[in-house]
C-alpha cells in the first residue's frame, strides 16, 4: 500500500478531542475552522510538544504559540494526530479542515 505524503480531510468540530488516523505520523499539521467569519487556524510542526501549535486568530489579529489544547501526534494506538479542544478552531458543529504532511515514505513512523 502506498501512502500520499499529503493528506486532507474535513469534519464537524466537536468541542472535544478528535483523533485522525492516517497510517503515518505527520511532520506538519494545519487545522482551520472554515465556518468562522475570521481565520481560526492551528499549525503544528515536527519537534513541537504535544498539545501545542502556532495559533492564528485574525479576528483579534494574533499569532501565538499555544502549549495546551492544540495538536498532538499519535504513534502508539494508531498513527496520526489529535485535534485538541481549542474552542476557536474545534467548535461544536462548525466545519474544520485539516492537512497532514510527512517528509517522505515512512517518515515519522
Amino acid at each position: 500500500m502506498s501512502l500520499s505524503n499529503v493528506v486532507f480531510g474535513s469534519q464537524d468540530g466537536t468541542g472535544a478531542n478528535i483523533d485522525i488516523k492516517l497510517g503515518f505520523v505527520p511532520t506538519h499539521v494545519k487545522v482551520v475552522n472554515v465556518e468562522s467569519p475570521t481565520i481560526e487556524q492551528l499549525d503544528w510542526y515536527q519537534g513541537m510538544a504535544d498539545a501545542s501549535a502556532i495559533k492564528t486568530v485574525t479576528g483579534t489579529v494574533s499569532r501565538t504559540k499555544i502549549t495546551t489544547l492544540g495538536i498532538t501526534m499519535l504513534n502508539t494506538t494508531f498513527l496520526g494526530f489529535r485535534i485538541g479542544v481549542d474552542l476557536d478552531v474545534n467548535v461544536l458543529g462548525e466545519t474544520i479542515v485539516w492537512e497532514a504532511v510527512r517528509n517522505g515514505p515512512g517518515s515519522g513512523a
